[in-house]
């Protein structure tokens, strides 16, 4: 990849905008230090593992596709698809009296809604919901959810078993994803990483 400019920084690490090398392509590169997601995390590898698979198990319009997760010795990358027209949050301090016009309002309450239910669907909360994480696409003007860091599985308490989670987001997770590199592109499930 041929890095062209930083999209946004933070304590998670870095959003790159870069190029794939033998296809040209443009995509937005979420790099993670491993020593700051473990941290983070509290050494659970389980919570590591969940933004990765909550992207590879998604397929909808209205959230940002990974086209791959890689991570060498150091660093967790998730390889997303390019989003150009900023976030929600800009678009509303560029917004007259800072309030989109009620068209695109609902469209985007639409949008977001639809979002959430699919991850609903596939047993996921989202819980870090803001303007932030919701990007604009350039050319569509359509919206689509970011950031899966905070995701977590739906868990649905039975009165007589306890605690039961919806989805098997934490399932194949060992110590492989702390020392071996790892690639997932499409059509391949999270969990044979």
């Amino acid at each position: 990849f041929d890095y062209l400019a930083i999209l946004g920084q933070g304590g998670f690490g870095r959003v790159v905008h870069a190029r794939k090398k033998s296809t040209g392509r443009h995509y937005a590169m979420k790099i993670q230090p491993k020593t700051c997601l473990i941290d983070e995390h509290g050494g659970h590898l389980a919570n590591l593992h969940t933004e990765k698979t909550v992207f590879a198990n998604c397929n909808h319009p209205f959230i940002v596709d990974m086209r791959y997760a890689v991570q060498t010795p150091e660093h967790a990358i998730l390889v997303l698809a390019l989003v150009d027209g900023g976030d929600l949050n800009d678009l509303l301090w560029r917004a007259p009296g800072g309030k989109l016009d009620e068209y695109h309002a609902r469209l985007y309450a639409a949008q977001i809604a639809s979002g959430l239910a699919h991850l609903h669907e596939v047993g996921v909360l989202f819980r870090d919901l803001k303007p932030e994480n919701v990007l604009i696409c350039g050319v569509t003007g359509n919206c689509k959810l970011t950031d899966m860091g905070l995701a977590a599985p739906i868990v649905i308490a039975s009165k007589d078993a306890g605690p039961e989670p919806v989805s098997s987001l934490t399932a194949g997770v060992d110590e492989k994803w702390k020392k071996d590199e790892t690639l997932i592109s499409p059509g391949k499930s999270a969990n044979s990483a």
